[in-house]
């Protein structure tokens, strides 16, 4: 079946929307990845990118000549760095250590060429005698449709499947496709070019975007690794996070989204501290207990060694972590084979949802989230959330959650603490010492008053390797230089989130 001419067109505007809203989102991403903070690292990079699109535009009036040629050569210049924009940016941060830089000059360079593409394609389609009005809709609405196609195609596909790496080149694919269609229509218009220089053009072009196929990843692995001191042994991009397992000798390192989440040296300090010191608090070991979040099984297994608890639930939003989890040898050495056994119940769902829709309630509820570093994380330490705590919990229940540094991070970790006090909580904040982290802060928050003399008395009779008695007394105790009810700091909320700011304000230092 033959395509006409003015359809190839359309197809290649379509296109252009595609690949014009991908690029802004992979770059954002990638943004997010290194530094956090998805909210203003995506408002930067768009805003910048969409700025130089209007350079781009601007500069488009002082081409007069051979607009052919010079669309084709915009576009395949685009299609080339659309293809190396993820392995320069990993390249180029890997040996100079710069994270930002790089990438708010690559939203620049593609913003100006994308600004190129609408009012030269507009000027092309003008040699199809359109009337101007009926030239301008047909060429933003079906630039527009590509972006909405395109935004659909980036978050369900593109990024859970094919990676941040496969998708740049894809997307230099893509916009060598655009050159082609452009091309191809010219020509069945009868139009005249200089197909010599456009065909060694586009030889060249595929060629690259050929190489960035076949070196990309080695490229981007030998970049990566030089962000991590230790060797990757593990590399995984699931739909919600990119996993990295890093090895030195007898130890192994677990980093979602760049940030540490364990090394396996001194875990056990964390995850005993995180699980035993709530259950100190109750009068009776639970019957039900719920994990949020806590993929890794870490906690789990440490709620195992109580034979009376009956089930545990966790719920984690990210079912190829639990799966990871689940199925790698290695990975189930470390959590003892947590999430198989057969009084473990393991649900792959957003945690704000579950807490929404569920109907029963629990004796105990161990939070171990990430850190709130960005909008998303940032929802599950707000009041919101922790009204949905107080309503899935036994009233004689408690529950912990992970509250950041009190130290590298204080103010966020005392607005965790006076969020979950908002809701009408009792709050005792206390930290451990885990190496590999620093100084790290818990909150357990309690409908009913409890007696702190009478909990450090309670023997803790399941085996342990760090936490006794004593240690876990002394965590307790924070120092003068943390004020817990420190007025000047606000709680968080959905549509208030105090705790991103003082989270990111506090990290710039360390």
């Amino acid at each position: 079946m033959k395509i006409k001419s003015e359809n190839l067109l359309a197809i290649a505007i379509l296109m252009t929307g595609i690949t014009g809203m991908v690029a802004e989102y992979s770059l954002s991403t990638i943004a997010s990845y290194f530094v956090g903070n998805s909210i203003t690292q995506f408002s930067l990079v768009i805003g910048i990118t969409m700025f130089f699109m209007g350079i781009g535009s601007k500069i488009s009036k002082y081409i007069e000549k051979e607009i052919f040629y010079k669309f084709i050569l915009f576009e395949s210049l685009l299609s080339i760095i659309s293809a190396y924009s993820i392995i320069f940016t990993y390249y180029l941060m890997g040996i100079s250590g710069e994270k930002l830089f790089y990438i708010y000059m690559l939203s620049g360079i593609v913003g100006t060429l994308i600004g190129l593409e609408i009012p030269l394609i507009t000027r092309i389609n003008e040699h199809y005698n359109i009337a101007l009005k009926e030239n301008i809709s047909k060429v933003l609405s079906y630039d527009y449709f590509g972006s909405l196609i395109g935004s659909i195609l980036f978050a369900f596909l593109f990024l859970p499947y094919l990676g941040l790496t496969n998708t740049s080149i894809l997307l230099g694919f893509f916009n060598f496709l655009v050159a082609f269609f452009v091309y191809v229509s010219i020509i069945k218009r009868g139009i005249e070019v200089d197909s010599k220089k456009i065909k060694n053009i586009f030889i060249l072009s595929f060629l690259v975007i050929l190489s960035a196929f076949i070196f990309g990843k080695k490229i981007v692995m030998y970049s990566e690794q030089m962000q991590y001191k230790d060797k990757i042994v593990f590399k995984e991009q699931t739909k919600y996070q990119n996993i990295i397992l890093t090895k030195f000798k007898k130890d192994y390192r677990l980093y979602l989204d760049g940030q540490t989440q364990f090394s396996t040296f001194d875990e056990y300090r964390y995850h005993e501290s995180l699980v035993h010191t709530p259950v100190t608090f109750l009068d009776n070991i639970p019957k039900r207990v719920l994990v949020l979040g806590g993929g890794d099984g870490m906690a789990v297994r440490e709620l195992l060694k109580y034979k009376k608890i009956e089930s545990i639930t966790l719920v984690d939003l990210d079912d190829q972590m639990t799966k990871l989890f689940s199925t790698n040898k290695l990975l189930r050495s470390f959590n003892k084979s947590s999430l198989l056994n057969k009084r473990v119940e393991v649900i792959n769902e957003d945690a704000y949802i579950y807490l929404k829709n569920n109907k029963s309630k629990y004796g105990l509820i161990i939070i171990d989230f990430p850190d709130p570093n960005n909008i998303a994380l940032n929802k599950l330490y707000t009041v919101e959330f922790y009204k949905l705590v107080k309503r899935n919990l036994e009233k004689s229940g408690v529950f912990v959650t992970q509250s950041t540094s009190p130290i590298y991070s204080k103010e966020a970790y005392i607005c965790i603490r006076k969020t979950i006090k908002e809701v009408g909580f009792n709050v005792y904040s206390y930290k451990t010492l885990v190496p590999s982290f620093g100084m790290w802060g818990f909150n357990i928050g309690s409908m009913q008053k409890r007696d702190l003399n009478k909990i450090f008395n309670k023997k803790i009779e399941i085996p342990t390797i760090y936490l006794t008695n004593g240690v876990m007394k002394s965590n307790f105790s924070l120092g003068k230089d943390i004020k817990l009810d420190d007025e000047k700091i606000e709680v968080n909320k959905l549509l208030e989130p105090k705790l991103l700011k003082y989270y990111n304000n506090s990290w710039v230092y360390y």
